[in-house]
């Protein structure tokens, strides 16, 4: 008797149909298996066809007599081995053909939730803190559902802050909604998808705010601890989510950065910490005392500075070139020579005391003899190479007795009293 194992084996896709699989699994006699090709049977088709249905045990005996020297022998097995060739043809002939899987959807993991979910988890919002959330701060439902879902297969996910969204970002009478469907196809709904738009801190902040609503509202429930053994907590308290969101807002405002560095401070550090919490997450950490943990290993980049710091106490303004000027009289008298040289110069408030003469504000020159630039970085000893990437004259700029010095030195070096040349 043919084995289910047997007749799924064969492989029906040769070019015989598995007639010579059949025959080998069977043991068939090769004297029979030649007879069996001199008759004219091509396939296993054939094969299962040249036997009746109801006559085949006494047709297999028939067929082996055929041959003279088996029918002489009178073996049995050779017809039991044949017989059972012809039930196993059957077998694979009349097989179920295999079913082609189908891959599943890929369930949309913000979709709403179940009816009855959504009922429980408001009433346990409501038990537990007692808050009406505005529209402004309350999370949308994609928002809960995915957190929801997330938390409780332990599969939590790095949210971008864009898909932050509030009720009243999510409130649009046309929204885009992407479904996803079998085979990798994507399905955009008509439309277009909502989504929180961050262009500064404060922005970033408030996001972050309704990541901690959602958070507490999709964890509102009690989790074994893994800081204190043996203990209950709950899931995604609202407290430390909210501390966190404070922390990075409160972190942010402490960087003397433009208002675009400063954005991108609080989200590199903001990404870094939560990807961090989704690591310990998946470790078995309760999303609250992830974000704690989280927080603390990152304490030092919060506290860091970004590379764009403005140092010093300039209010966050540029300062201004040190580059020549334009524009200025040969003998440093004109306007140039007097208001530009008050900026940024180390001795702009030197006196020159002549022997027996009142001292007098030093005045400084723009423009050497020949007409040429005087390089004011060179004079102030910042420009130290031998050619002036500015294309300037690196001379001394003082003006004394009404005399351009024009030194080899900086006017930080002019010696007063003398020319210094």
């Amino acid at each position: 008797m043919a084995t289910q194992m047997d007749i799924q084996n064969v492989d029906v896709t040769l070019a015989d149909g598995g007639l010579k699989a059949v025959l080998e699994m069977s043991k068939v006699n090769p004297l029979l298996i030649a007879q069996i090709t001199k008759e004219g049977v091509e396939d296993l088709a054939d094969f299962s066809a040249f036997f009746t249905q109801a006559g085949y045990e006494a047709e297999t005996e028939s067929f082996r007599d055929k041959v003279e020297t088996l029918k002489v022998a009178n073996n049995h097995i050779d017809v039991a081995r044949l017989r059972k060739a012809v039930l196993l043809a059957r077998g694979v002939l009349t097989r179920p053909l295999p079913v082609k899987e189908v891959a599943a959807p890929t369930p949309d993991i913000e979709a709403p939730l179940d009816l009855k979910e959504k009922e429980s988890m408001v009433k346990a919002w409501t038990m537990r803190y007692h808050i009406s959330l505005s529209m402004y701060l309350d999370p949308a439902d994609p928002l809960v559902s995915r957190l929801f879902r997330e938390f409780r297969a332990n599969t939590p996910t790095l949210i971008p802050v864009t898909r932050m969204k509030s009720v009243y970002t999510d409130n649009n009478p046309n929204p885009e909604k992407r479904v996803s469907l079998a085979g990798g196809i994507t399905m955009t709904m008509e439309g277009k998808e909502q989504t929180e738009v961050i262009s500064n801190v404060a922005s970033y902040y408030f996001a972050l705010r309704v990541l901690a609503n959602a958070s507490a509202k999709a964890g509102n429930y009690e989790f074994e601890s893994k800081v204190e053994k043996g203990t209950k907590v709950i899931f995604a308290p609202l407290d430390t989510n909210l501390d966190y969101a404070d922390h990075a807002f409160r972190m942010a405002l402490k960087q003397n950065l433009s208002a675009w560095e400063t954005l991108k401070w609080i989200e590199e550090r903001d990404l870094h910490t939560r990807g961090l919490m989704v690591n310990f997450m998946r470790g078995g950490y309760p999303q609250g005392e992830a974000i704690v943990k989280a927080t603390k290993e990152t304490e030092l980049k919060w506290s860091s500075p970004g590379p764009h710091a403005i140092r010093g106490d300039t209010g966050g303004k540029r300062r201004r070139s040190r580059s020549p000027q334009r524009g200025t009289s040969n003998n440093g008298g004109g306007k140039g020579g007097g208001k530009k040289r008050k900026l940024g110069q180390t001795f702009q408030n030197q006196r020159a005391t002549i022997q027996g003469q009142k001292t007098q504000p030093v005045r400084y020159a723009t423009v050497a003899k020949g007409g040429k630039k005087i390089c004011r970085a060179f004079n102030d000893g910042n420009c130290k190479s031998d050619q002036c990437p500015h294309g300037a004259a690196h001379v001394c700029s003082v003006i004394q007795n009404g005399k351009l010095c024009g030194g080899k030195h900086p006017a930080s070096g002019h010696r007063f009293g003398n020319q210094g040349r």
